[in-house]
């Protein structure tokens, strides 16, 4: 999900029991749309509702310490600074570079173009297809012999860098 759509995010949106997300508040008509929830993070979730104060239908899921809306600015700090409590994110990984890791992870794991693109929120197959592309090359490189012992550098997946142009991602897909 895209960070904005993360700090919208309200109790009644998630349903833990069927494992998907409801995401009602998004910039494009396609982000409007049911996200699969992997089972490790259907996981955390129950946990982070049942260790929050706020955890009533209408609260946010990850509101601010007075339960009030965080911003994308506030949020993109953290992830990257030490003083936010947690682990930083590590040198050239942002928040929204973890979306195109996670949808790299899922097109190296064989799921279809058409169902990431649908989760993502896309709008472009452009966009979804440049991940596509990346993804196919990191899996044939892991099919290598040679580097059979090198592990797939997924954290590159997910960087501005690492998105090819829609013409390169039809080149690479072909």
């Amino acid at each position: 999900m895209r960070v904005g759509e993360l700090l919208a995010l309200r109790w009644r949106d998630v349903d833990l029991a069927t494992g998907r997300i409801h995401v009602r508040a998004s910039k494009t008509d396609a982000g409007i749309r049911a996200v699969d929830l992997q089972p490790e993070l259907r996981d955390e979730l129950t946990t982070w509702k049942s260790d929050s104060r706020r955890s009533q239908a209408a609260e946010l899921v990850f509101p601010t310490s007075t339960g009030q809306p965080d911003n994308r600015n506030s949020v993109r700090r953290r992830a990257l600074d030490a003083d936010g409590g947690c682990e930083p994110l590590p040198a050239g990984l942002s928040p929204h570079g973890l979306r195109r890791t996670f949808a790299s992870w899922l097109v190296a794991e064989g799921e279809d173009p058409a169902y990431v693109m649908q989760q993502l929120g896309h709008t472009a197959p452009a966009m979804t297809l440049g991940l596509y592309a990346k993804a196919l090359k990191s899996k044939r490189r892991r099919a290598n012999p040679r580097r059979a012992e090198e592990s797939a550098d997924w954290a590159s997946l997910g960087t501005n860098d690492g998105i090819l142009s829609p013409v390169a991602a039809t080149r690479s897909a072909a």
